[in-house]
């Protein structure tokens, strides 16, 4: 079997024909990984979750993507996660608000209907940007109490209402 222990980056960006994505245990100490544009990506392996060391994972565009592993959540550095165009489901896991080191949420143009209510459990994040989501009906009650949120991005959406702890100060 192939092993790049040493690898820091893997970008696979606009490989349009990739379906899914390979046993991660080969690249161990992986930083960054990039599927950008990858538009037939369908799959990713559930062995993502044993990158103890990933940064950033971009999925931007992957609109063929049919979920996010749960294990995800297991990403104790994950510092930036892009899912702009994850248009397939509506849902993302529940465990995701795990991601306690998370700074950037990107989650630009998807058809998400909600965020998980761990959301509210993202201590360290930063950037939370929910532009063009038109499925989106409602934001975690307690989404206000995200103290380290610097900048929060809800513009061209069909949200209803805001919710009350955005603005109580709590």
């Amino acid at each position: 079997a192939w092993s790049f222990g040493q690898l820091n980056v893997l970008d696979l960006g606009r490989c349009k024909n990739l379906r899914g994505t390979p046993d991660f245990r080969w690249i161990p100490n992986v930083a960054k990984l990039i599927f950008d544009g990858c538009t037939s990506l369908r799959r990713v392996d559930e062995s993502i979750g044993h990158l103890r060391s990933l940064v950033r994972l971009n999925l931007r565009e992957c609109s063929s993507l049919e979920q996010i592993p749960d294990t995800i959540s297991r990403f104790s550095c994950l510092e930036t996660l892009d899912l702009h165009g994850y248009s397939n489901v509506s849902t993302l896991p529940e465990n995701l608000g795990n991601l306690t080191s998370l700074k950037n949420l990107i989650l630009n143009a998807t058809n998400l209907t909600g965020l998980p209510e761990s959301v509210t459990l993202m201590v360290n994040l930063k950037l939370l940007s929910l532009c063009r989501c038109r499925s989106l009906k409602q934001l975690p009650k307690l989404i206000g109490r995200v103290k380290s949120l610097t900048e929060f991005q809800i513009s061209q959406g069909e949200i209803p209402s805001i919710p009350e702890s955005i603005g109580s100060g709590n």
